[in-house]
């Protein structure tokens, strides 16, 4: 598969966390992108299968969320290929597709799953 893609892992109620999976060749690029860890490194540097806390930005800088992010680099993971999850605040609600949408520099590469 050459595409990424961004689908909401949790269910269409109200909850207090909302979940985001990606999967595919430009997970650490869209992660580099919207994710910015608090100990300073990048998303695609932090070690594998560990949360991470960080700040959701949008495309100017401003905090959209602080969330926690994992990376599953491929072949070890569920797709065998690069996947992540970013826990927002929030349970399935436009601010999560906002964060894909329009925080990622291309977001026409990556396609959103509801």
């Amino acid at each position: 598969m050459s595409d990424t893609i961004a689908a909401i892992a949790t269910a269409l109620s109200p909850s207090a966390i909302g979940i985001l999976r990606l999967s595919g060749p430009d997970t650490k690029a869209v992660l580099d992108a919207v994710f910015f860890p608090l100990n300073g490194r990048p998303m695609s540097q932090q070690t594998p299968r560990t949360m991470v806390l960080g700040r959701v930005l949008d495309g100017e800088g401003r905090v959209l969320d602080s969330a926690l992010c994992v990376l599953f680099p491929g072949p070890d993971s569920y797709t065998g290929e690069d996947c992540a999850e970013l826990h927002c605040h929030g349970s399935s609600n436009p601010n999560q597709q906002f964060i894909f949408m329009h925080t990622w520099e291309n977001p026409a590469k990556c396609h959103l799953e509801i």
